[in-house]
């Protein structure tokens, strides 16, 4: 708690305490003696929340009922803190309200903690919409309270159709009795639910599902919510190495779980979790499903080919929202150190480009590196400058259309290296361009769907180059092609 205080309604002096006159820069003999001024602490209140914070005080002494409010205050050293006002007025025998006292109580780790939580949880719902697998969490009673888009997509419904315990109308008829029962004895138990069943997709085909869901508790161990996922299995059970392949697609399955959950915890925990679980699994299953198509298994049917080929794409794209992941949480908590050393960026960009010549050729692009000296050389940490110009130099390919060019030009200025990216590909909205480095934010335009990607790549370029002390904007127009441009400093 700050401190307490005492508005006689009179003369609008206060009377307050020591620790709350400090606070604000005020006098502590002056308002221990109630001489100070009100217009101390309603000048100290941020100008937003002023008049709110008036008219609630106000209301309190006219109805005589005692109010709570929280609101933002800077003190004398100008920090903004988040306070929790309650108050009452005091009236005379003869029901004239002659005094209005209150206390102030410090809120801003609370506030700090909320936010921090709703960060969490918005980017627990970002990474579960954007998984291919089905994803629902439920309450502690079983009733599902978070269906992600790919529930809607393959059965057809609308969520308010399915939540709740609505889910059970697209399931086998065969199949809901020991769906629901198992369902309920976990409830009861607080142990892991498991079941294969099958789905009706929005054409009245069924599918197998593999359904999993996992508790999760408090300090005393009792169950609060569920995580759940589905997985078709409908082409695996139709293989013959259907048993193993499920072994091993659960095993990961039940380690993102694990993030999932641990996600929802803090933001250094999941920069661990996500960099020492979820990518280790997540690349081991990349590896041997890379041995199995390579053959080392042995001779692969056309079906099995084919099956194998979309786990390992699927597996790809997951791989890859977790480093983008991993990069902004590493980014955001402040955890990445610059290791600069000169480097001249006609020849790393040189590099980068002879990296991507064969996308470059496959899409028939004709692209080009323009610089006026042999050398333009910049104080920077070199590998991960890379990441940022093969980010910005592959973007420009994957917007771009086949046959059209793309030219890079480096250019020496006072302030110190101009790097500038042209390309002729489909542009970008006026009204769309501040949307660019904003977190999970993409463009809608002709080649997004096909593309694909995290929404995360040039939020996390922006901030590698704002850490350098340099700057990144871009020029664009719809149809006609974009110019991304980066200053980085010389020194």
């Amino acid at each position: 708690m700050i401190g307490a205080w005492t508005v006689d309604i009179k003369t609008n002096l206060v009377t307050a305490s020591e620790s709350l006159a400090r606070l604000f820069g005020a006098d502590p003999v002056k308002a221990m003696a109630g001489k100070l001024s009100l217009d101390v602490f309603v000048n100290a209140m941020h100008p937003d929340d002023r008049q709110r914070v008036i008219e609630c005080i106000s209301s309190s002494i006219q109805t005589g009922k005692q109010y709570d409010i929280d609101y933002r205050v800077f003190g004398a050293d100008g920090k903004e803190r988040s306070v929790l006002a309650r108050g009452r007025n005091e009236v005379s025998d003869d029901g004239v309200t002659k005094k209005f006292t209150g206390v102030l109580i410090d809120i801003t780790k609370r506030k700090k903690v909320e936010k921090a939580f709703l960060e969490s949880e918005e980017r627990l719902r970002f990474m579960a919409e954007t998984m291919p697998q089905k994803v629902f969490t439920a309450k502690a009673d079983g009733e599902v309270d978070y269906f992600n888009p790919q529930w809607m997509e393959f059965t057809g419904l609308s969520l308010e159709q399915i939540r709740d315990w609505g889910w059970t109308q697209f399931i086998h008829p065969d199949d809901v009795e020991k769906n629901v029962r198992l369902w309920k004895d976990s409830l009861a138990t607080g142990q892991p639910y498991q079941i294969e069943h099958r789905f009706r997709r929005y054409d009245g085909v069924y599918h197998w599902h593999l359904s999993r869901a996992q508790p999760m508790r408090d300090q005393d161990g009792n169950v609060i919510r569920w995580f759940g996922s589905c997985t078709d299995i409908e082409e695996i059970r139709n293989t013959v190495q259907r048993r193993d392949e499920l072994e091993a697609i659960t095993l990961v399955l039940k380690e993102q779980r694990a993030q999932l959950v641990a996600l929802n915890e803090s933001k250094d925990e999941f920069i661990s979790l996500a960099s020492h679980q979820l990518r280790t699994p997540a690349s081991a299953v990349k590896q041997f499903l890379s041995m199995v198509l390579e053959g080392y298994a042995g001779d692969l049917t056309p079906e099995q080919q084919a099956l194998l080929t979309h786990a390992h794409e699927s597996n790809q794209r997951q791989i890859a929202i977790v480093n983008d992941l991993l990069k902004v949480a590493q980014v955001d908590a402040g955890k990445i150190y610059l290791n600069r050393q000169p480097t001249d960026m006609v020849s790393l960009m040189n590099d980068v480009m002879v990296e991507q010549a064969a996308k470059f050729k496959q899409r028939q692009q004709d692209v080009s590196l323009i610089h006026k000296s042999k050398s333009h050389i910049s104080m920077v940490d070199n590998e991960r400058i890379r990441m940022v110009l093969e980010n910005l130099i592959d973007n420009a390919s994957k917007y771009t259309k086949t046959g059209r060019k793309i030219v890079v030009n480096i250019s020496q200025t006072k302030a110190g290296v101009l790097i500038s990216i042209q390309d002729e590909g489909v542009g970008i909205a006026q009204q769309d361009l501040d949307k660019l480095f904003r977190k999970f934010s993409r463009v809608d335009n002709p080649l997004s769907v096909k593309v694909g990607g995290s929404g995360l790549g040039l939020y996390w370029a922006k901030k590698i180059i704002d850490l350098h002390g340099g700057s990144i904007d871009v020029k664009s127009e719809s149809n006609k092609g974009s110019t991304f441009s980066i200053r980085l400093p010389a020194r």
